[in-house]
């Protein structure tokens, strides 16, 4: 339970690179209730996966993808706000 009312303790949902592809970070996040988007690493595959697809919502992919660039825009003021 969080301290702050209205903030939760954990994120309802992870987006992440494809270089998050790993069993091990979805079954964590899935023992903890987290739902996960990221989308499936071909590259890290050396058979095709096989049974149920894993879900990856597009549209949320996208907004972290905004979020992304907002912090390197950020980032990249910050190095000339000091000169």
């Amino acid at each position: 339970m969080s301290m702050i009312p209205g903030v939760q303790d954990r994120p309802a949902i992870i987006s992440a690179d494809a270089a998050y592809d790993a069993r091990e970070i979805r079954q964590y996040n899935r023992k903890r209730g987290i739902k996960t988007n990221i989308p499936v690493n071909k590259r890290s595959r050396k058979q095709p996966k096989r049974g149920r697809p894993i879900r990856f919502n597009l549209e949320l992919y996208k907004k972290r993808s905004a979020v992304e660039r907002f912090f390197s825009w950020i980032e990249a003021f910050k190095k000339i706000v000091p000169r």
